[in-house]
């Protein structure tokens, strides 16, 4: 059921989000006490969506919700952007914030060092460039353990 519904709302989402060039980063449906909570991440391809737009998304999305009957009443819709906290994954979260400083702790050792921070170049399928001081370093996703944007 809830699995269901998660993909009735991204089907809603979609349009929506397509209207100021945003898309899902995560969403999750949860039933909490007798009320389903959808919680929607979203974001510009390029990172900077606003919180009026977020307001926009979350209101159009609980007015179609309304319209096709799909919840009933007891159902909360918390549509929220990544936030600069939000730990860096794939080629989405990276391609957010190029140009940006970010802080990856890697697997394996890259220049004899677990830890590298540096400014976020070049974005790839499979890895991510960053420049640190006046080098380049180019780190393969599946190394990398914890990235997060330096604020």
């Amino acid at each position: 059921m809830l699995e269901d519904l998660r993909n009735c709302v991204e089907d809603i989402a979609r349009p929506v989000l397509s209207e100021i060039n945003a898309e899902i980063f995560e969403l999750k449906v949860n039933n909490q006490n007798n009320i389903i909570v959808i919680e929607i991440i979203v974001d510009k391809v390029n990172g900077g969506i606003n919180s009026d737009e977020c307001a926009y998304i979350n209101r159009e999305i609980s007015r179609n919700l309304e319209e096709l009957e799909i919840v009933g009443s007891g159902y909360a819709v918390n549509v929220f952007s990544p936030g600069v906290d939000r730990p860096l994954k794939d080629k989405r979260d990276f391609l957010r914030v190029i140009g940006r400083d970010v802080r990856l702790h890697l697997t394996e050792k890259i220049e004899g060092k677990l830890e590298h921070s540096g400014t976020v170049e070049e974005v790839f399928d499979n890895k991510v460039k960053i420049k640190v001081k006046s080098e380049e370093l180019i780190i393969l996703y599946e190394i990398i353990s914890k990235a997060v944007q330096i604020i």
